[in-house]
């Protein structure tokens, strides 16, 4: 319940914005100046926090990735992968389709699209065997 001083105090202050008009119009300028910041402030904060959670989520597949990589590799022969020429000629050797059907079977436990072997020689890339799911590239 308001007191007489609450009152004379609240008509006052009626009567202070209704003589000044400019005052009325600072104030809301500064609430909508106020709403603005922060309305900026909760949009840099979610870039912020989706850049970090986008960051994370990547570190999480590369490492997952790169162990289920080293995991396949270390199922295949050494004897048969130094056979391999990783050329257009190992096709259809018995080191070629052996490798090959190795990593078919390591692969049924991923859910990759394609899984394949490469070697780094003399400055360039040559891919061996390997497996695609997907019929989207042709592959080795």
């Amino acid at each position: 319940m308001l007191s007489l001083s609450d009152t004379i105090s609240v008509s006052r202050a009626k009567g202070f914005y209704r003589s000044n008009p400019a005052a009325l119009k600072t104030g809301n300028f500064f609430c909508i100046g106020l709403l603005v910041a922060v309305a900026g402030m909760m949009l840099i904060g979610s870039f912020w926090a989706g850049q970090i959670r986008s960051k994370n989520a990547d570190a999480q597949m590369r490492q997952r990735l790169l162990s289920q990589a080293t995991e396949i590799a270390h199922t295949l022969n050494p004897e048969l992968v130094r056979k391999l020429t990783f050329t257009a000629a190992d096709k259809g050797t018995p080191a070629f389709e052996q490798i090959r059907e190795q990593m078919i079977t390591a692969g049924t436990g991923f859910s990759q699209r394609g899984i394949y072997s490469m070697v780094y020689r003399e400055g360039k890339v040559f891919f061996g065997p390997g497996i695609l799911v997907s019929t989207r590239w042709p592959m080795t």
